[in-house]
């Protein structure tokens, strides 16, 4: 206690049955080791079990930090939010939350926000950063209704979200997430509030176990959250003392309803709390005060206990306290004091600091020094949990805790697509007709090798032998047991395949795919007729190579043996004979394999192989028998949660193999009012209240248009944010059962296959093969476009996964145009650095 000063000594020695306390602390006055010290002090002198403390806290660091200062580690520090997730994982089946928790934050929190921006049919920014600002606006905005339980439009005004929209994005925004099971970390407060007032159990449980709670930064704390605390320790009736402490003049959170006046007067009217005070700083030269108190408008009572003088000596440098009008403008002035400080000599670039409240008001100062020359180092460039990569990566472990389809899907296909839209919808038909989930499907896929393809079951079961194996045993281990087999797994699921490289190989896959075409033809149809297969090769590395390609590819992908033999041994009659490094023209008893020499590359007997095995594989990747429909509405209006359908087109895209054109379905649909179409709507594709006036309403047309859609797989430009959500809205609105079907967005197909492409409008993609074209935004001629752009899209995936083939054979590859000594440049300089690569992964 010698290190205490007098006020510092009251707080900490304030008696445990003496009501409850508030301290009011200036800044750098020592309050949280002054907690700390009162923390320790009550287990010392007075016994209290150290599980029986509460110390909450606002960030994790700070929460950290408490945590490390405080001794034994049974005390229970954390932040709110923290508290939240444990009375939720305890207790919050009750209220219908199951486990684990998924919290939706960073990214994956903004896109949810921005999809249900598109359903409100607000306009979004066509910048992408643009559009994460103003998800972050908004996600402001819901919070607040989520706290207040009301619209506040009126005080948060935005010209892109006129009135009553709030609460369309909001309404989108909380169905978006109870699709994903996920809650925000908003929910995790008011969640936890809804269980300790619905469920006794659990409140008589925290209140049994909690008798002294400590709230640091009471100046932040929000309505929610003391209602979070009022649950756990009240005013009056149980043994409980609460210590809160706080600086009015430290409150940073008022945005978020955290208004500390009335917050405090709150406490002090329920709590009745004894007052205690810390007014000296030990923290901050006189200087740092000064400047402090004039911003703030303090009374000039913090002064420090020793003085803090520089390191020479001298007078402490002074404050400067500037006004900039606005972050760019504030950026040249930072700019300018730097080179100053610098120029002076006294100073070096790396002896300065500059600090701010938040990462996000640091981003005009890291763009702008180093425009004027001054070389900077962040600190922390961006939030680690949010980049995309990491909100990916967390999709493997909780995989690993909860099989589930919605992470199984995103998992599988990331870092690198390894199951595209087609094939999956056709596996999902598969689970559906099986009546099975899609991870059950895919444990035992091998059991449909009729129904799917030799390269999507080799896919699906490397999936799971990387879950089940390295990663699965590991998973109810510590985090630091897992994480360096889980980087190590997603290494290796990378493509090795540079996208700069990628053209050229596309046109090396052309060149060799003319020179095999005959020969895999041969190889194929002796792999129908069952005969057996003999691989005829030397001893040289380059056949060595080349034959364990051939005996990968047909072992592994098309579950057929391969017998090697010598180069004139004797083979069965019925065998067809590959024949490396021997000429022998392609027959129907075998092919030979020989270094091909184009004028400007030669190809080894490896690179050869590998292709080989490439067109063998992708003749195996026939489309699926999935029944396919275009599909396209017109609305009065764009918003998904309001528009009314004022226009159908439907059409089949399978059934017209035959010659007989496709089925088609047209149909004008009367909305309830002529105010169901907007004049933007109209101006779009010119339909009238005139002249759908006499036209059936869509309580009539909507039998009609499930009977013809059937079971198919609907097809659509947008369809999963727009079209099936307004049809799936108008089903539930007339009382029908809500349309199940699975969906093919060529928009986000598009965004995949051709992420280089400005624009993904309809339209604009259909350009690419057809300049002439036209959208007429009529719901028949788009489903028609949407037909066409799927056709456009399925040559462009095929030659994705053609691309993705037999990439696990690539390190051969490098080693057989080695061993065979050509020269490494052209093609072969980008197999080889595709080799290495491969091996490296």
């Amino acid at each position: 206690m010698g290190s205490l000063s007098d006020e510092q000594r009251r707080v900490v020695e304030f008696p445990p049955t003496g009501g409850h306390l508030l301290v009011r602390a200036a800044p750098g006055s020592g309050k949280t080791e002054t907690i700390t010290r009162r923390i320790g002090y009550l287990i010392d002198q007075h016994r209290i079990d150290p599980a029986t403390v509460l110390a909450l806290t606002f960030t994790r660091r700070a929460a950290e930090d408490l945590g490390r200062r405080i001794r034994p580690a049974d005390v229970w520090t954390g932040t709110f939010h923290a508290l939240g997730v444990e009375i939720l994982e305890r207790w919050g089946a009750v209220i219908g939350i199951g486990r684990p928790l998924r919290i939706c934050a960073g990214s994956r929190q903004a896109d949810l926000l921005i999809r249900a921006i598109a359903l409100a049919g607000v306009t979004p920014h066509d910048d992408e950063r643009d559009q994460r600002r103003f998800a972050r606006e908004l996600r402001h905005r819901i919070s607040r209704r989520k706290r207040r339980g009301v619209d506040d439009d009126s005080r948060h005004g935005d010209e892109r979200v006129p009135d009553g929209q709030m609460a369309l994005i909001h309404d989108a925004y909380c169905r978006l997430l109870r699709d994903e099971e996920a809650l925000d970390y908003d929910d995790l407060v008011t969640r936890a509030i809804t269980v300790l007032e619905t469920e006794e159990d659990a409140a008589a449980h925290y209140r049994a176990r909690v008798r002294f709670v400590f709230i640091d930064e009471f100046h932040d704390i929000s309505p929610e959250q003391y209602g979070l605390v009022r649950l756990l320790a009240p005013p009056r009736g149980l043994p409980v003392q609460l210590t809160a402490v706080a600086d009015p003049d430290q409150a940073i959170y008022e945005w978020r309803d955290a208004d500390v006046s009335t917050m405090l007067a709150v406490l002090r009217r329920e709590y009745r709390p004894h007052e205690l005070e810390l007014t000296w700083n030990f923290r901050s030269a006189p200087p740092i005060i000064d400047a402090a108190n004039a911003v703030i408008g303090g009374d000039r009572r913090t002064r420090p206990a020793v003085a803090v003088l520089p390191p020479d000596g001298g007078a402490a440098p002074a404050v400067a306290c500037v006004r900039s009008r606005d972050h760019l403008a504030e950026a040249d002035r930072l700019a300018d004091y730097i080179q100053r400080a610098v120029d002076s000599g006294r100073y070096r670039f790396g002896d300065i600091a500059v600090l701010s409240r938040t990462h996000a008001r640091s981003r005009y100062a890291a763009e702008r020094l180093p425009q004027q020359g001054i070389p900077i180092w962040r600190v922390e460039p961006e939030r680690f949990m949010s980049q995309p990569e990491v909100q990916d990566a967390l999709r493997y472990l909780e995989l690993l805790i909860a099989l589930r389809d919605d992470h199984f899907v995103p998992a599988l296909n990331w870092p690198r697509v390894l199951v595209d839209e087609v094939t999956m919808v056709h596996l999902r038909r598969l689970a559906r007709r099986e009546s099975l989930s899609l991870c059950a499907l895919a444990r035992r896929i091998d059991q449909y090798a009729d129904e799917v393809s030799p390269l999507t079951r080799a896919a699906i079961r490397d999936f799971f032998v990387t879950v089940a194996g390295p990663l699965g045993d590991l998973a109810d281990g510590p985090i630091h047991a897992l994480m360096g087999p889980f980087l190590d797994v997603l290494r290796r699921r990378r493509s090795p395949l540079p996208l700069a490289d990628r053209p050229a190989l596309r046109d090396t896959f052309d060149l060799l795919g003319g020179h095999l075409r005959a020969a895999e033809g041969a190889l194929a149809a002796a792999l129908a007729a069952n005969r057996p297969i003999v691989v005829r090769a030397g001893t040289d590395g380059d056949s060595v190579a080349a034959s364990l390609i051939i005996t990968h590819t047909l072992d592994r992908y098309l579950d057929h043996d391969v017998v090697l033999a010598a180069v004139d041994e004797r083979v069965a009659g019925d065998a067809f004979v590959i024949e490396l490094g021997r000429d022998r023209p392609v027959t129907e008893h075998g092919i030979g394999l020989t270094v091909w020499v184009t004028p400007h590359v030669s190809f080894s007997l490896g690179t050869l192989a590998w292709r080989l095995g490439q067109m063998l594989l992708m003749r195996h990747e026939r489309d699926p028998a999935v029944p396919l429909v275009a599909f396209d509405l017109e609305t009065g209006d764009r918003h998904p949660l309001t528009a009314e359908v004022v226009e159908i087109g439907a059409l089949w895209l399978t059934g017209d193999t035959d010659g007989q054109p496709p089925r088609a379905f047209a149909q004008l649909v009367r909305p309830t009012s002529p105010r169901a179409i907007t004049r933007q709507a109209r101006d779009v594709h010119g339909l009238t209240w005139n002249r759908l006036a006499s036209e059936p309403a869509m309580v009539d047309v909507l039998p009609a248009l499930l009977a013809f859609l059937e079971d198919a797989v609907l097809v659509g430009h947008n369809i999963e944010d727009f079209d099936y959500p307004i049809l799936r809205r108008a089903a539930r609105d007339l009382g029908s059962p809500e349309p199940r079907h699975l969906l093919i967005d060529t928009a986000k197909m598009a965004r995949r296959l051709l992420p280089d492409q400005r624009s993904h409008r309809l339209e604009d993609l259909v350009h690419l093969f057809d300049p002439e074209a036209r959208q007429t935004h009529r719901a028949l001629d788009d489903a028609k476009l949407t037909k066409r752009l799927l056709a456009y899209l399925e040559c462009a995936r095929r030659r994705q996964q053609e691309l993705e083939a037999l990439t696990e054979a690539l390190p051969l590859v490098a080693m057989s145009i080695a061993a065979a000594g050509l020269d490494i440049r052209h093609d072969n300089a980008l197999l080889v650095r595709a080799g290495a690569r491969a091996a490296a992964f």
